[in-house]
């Protein structure tokens, strides 16, 4: 079980790389530009690459913890914190608790590198339009930052409806338990 999803979420983060590879090539490098149209334009289209950077980040939280409450279903507790800490107790005399500790672990190094990965991907394919519009905050002035800002702020929203929605779902997977 564990090698079939580690195989699954390295096919994710290889999607998620060449993705991101053919949206930096696609952009020539970092996507950064001063073309205050070409910034606005790549800042409503993020919504869409962010929105599946979210998707697979659900994914992987679904799968890490799915994963995680397998390997600790057999010790007691209601809670998966309650469960690793029966764990850990059985681990320092039983060499059966002592494989699912290492599987737990290991499973957490995964997870954590699966998320760092896609999370370090999604920078390299977003970094250079959110430089972009910072500097256009930064240098525009008066009615051309107003309508830049009319522009770029529901976008902004936008983003953080998303982010704000994901961290409150990853939060509703754990309140399940």
């Amino acid at each position: 079980m564990k090698k079939l999803n580690v195989m699954k979420m390295k096919k994710v983060i290889l999607s998620v790389l060449v993705g991101s590879t053919m949206i930096l090539a696609s952009c020539g490098g970092s996507g950064y530009t001063t073309d205050q149209e070409a910034v606005v334009e790549g800042y409503e289209n993020m919504k869409e690459s962010e929105a599946s950077f979210y998707e697979e980040m659900m994914e992987i939280e679904k799968d890490y913890r799915a994963d995680r409450d397998e390997i600790v279903k057999d010790y007691e507790g209601k809670s998966f914190g309650e469960k690793e800490n029966k764990l850990l107790e059985k681990a320092a005399s039983d060499d059966e608790a002592k494989g699912h500790l290492e599987d737990l672990r290991d499973l957490e190094f995964s997870y954590e590198c699966e998320k760092a990965e896609l999370s370090y991907s999604n920078w390299k394919a977003t970094w250079g339009i959110k430089q972009a519009v910072a500097d256009h905050k930064n240098m525009l002035e008066k009615d051309a930052l107003k309508s830049f800002n009319d522009k770029t702020d529901p976008v902004e929203k936008d983003l953080n409806k998303m982010r704000n929605d994901h961290y409150e779902a990853v939060g509703k997977l754990d309140e399940k338990k």
